[in-house]
Formats: structure tokens, C-alpha cells, sequence
């Protein structure tokens, strides 16, 4: 008994000294990083021009024709982007507004693909780090329409998605 109680001292005085024995430990490092992205650039090219029309007569420029309207939009290598559009619902100027509708594409060297300019589209810049969005559209003077230049602006918002 006695030499149970020596033990059982022995031991509860080690485990109480402050170097006594520890469970053994392992440590792991990891890295955090964070890649920060080029800045988007968008920037003017040319402007949508429909040209002389007609009262009463819808004249229309596809967005592959040479009358389209261009956007170069600038970024970080094969990122997607969303294509933000303000579009002008009319055209205003010498008279009664002529209501305006708009179809878009974009590529790297021409119209690769249609995008609905309504909808927010969401593009890819690939590794050429730029794509050129086009924008053409549809106007419709009515049959009595003043004459006149008649004008509506378009902005372009190029963000990356969040994640």
C-alpha cells in the first residue's frame, strides 16, 4: 500500500511541475494570397449611326455593319465580365422622339457572338485581354417626324462578378 501511495504522489507531483510531460504536438503552415485583377477599361471606339432616314420608314444597322456602334472593353487575362448597357429608349432632337431599339455582339476582331444589350451579358476576355462590343439597332420616325438631328446616349459598364 505504501508503495502505491509513493507512486500515486510521484505522479501527481510531476504532472503538477510545469515542464511535465506534454502530449506530443504537430504545427502546419498555409499561405494566403490574394490576385489582384486589372482594372476594367472601356473606352469609345465609334458611335451608332443610322444615317438619313425617312419619315415614317424603320432604318436599321445590325451591329456587325460598319454603321455600328463600337466599345473596346479592356481587363484581366480569360476573366468574365458583365456587360452593363444604359440604353435611351428614344432618340430626341427637332421634334417628337423616334423610338429607338438596340442589338449588341462582341468578338475579338469582328462579331463572334450576339448578346442581348437588355440583359446584362456576360462576356469572357480570353487571352487577348479585350473584346470589342458593337452595337446596332432599329429606329422608327414616325410618318409626320420633323426634321432633324436626333440623338440618344449609350453607356457602357464593364464589372468583374462578384463572387
Amino acid at each position: 500500500m505504501r508503495n502505491s501511495t509513493l507512486v500515486a504522489a510521484a505522479i501527481a507531483a510531476f504532472v503538477a511541475l510545469p515542464g511535465g510531460i506534454a502530449a506530443p504536438s504537430n504545427t502546419a503552415q498555409l499561405t494566403a494570397t490574394a490576385q489582384v485583377l486589372a482594372p476594367i477599361d472601356v473606352s469609345f471606339v465609334s458611335d451608332l449611326n443610322f444615317g438619313d432616314v425617312l419619315p415614317g420608314v424603320t432604318t436599321t444597322v445590325a451591329a456587325g455593319d460598319v454603321a455600328a456602334g463600337q466599345f473596346t472593353v479592356t481587363g484581366a487575362t480569360n476573366q468574365d465580365v458583365i456587360l452593363d448597357f444604359n440604353l435611351p429608349s428614344d432618340l430626341t432632337g427637332g421634334g417628337d422622339p423616334i423610338p429607338v431599339s438596340f442589338t449588341a455582339g462582341w468578338g475579338d476582331d469582328g462579331v463572334d457572338a450576339s448578346i442581348d444589350p437588355t440583359t446584362d451579358p456576360t462576356v469572357n476576355l480570353g487571352t487577348t485581354l479585350d473584346i470589342d462590343v458593337f452595337l446596332g439597332g432599329e429606329v422608327t420616325p414616325a410618318i409626320d417626324q420633323a426634321a432633324g438631328t436626333y440623338t440618344g446616349t449609350v453607356t457602357l459598364t464593364g464589372t468583374y462578378p462578384t463572387n
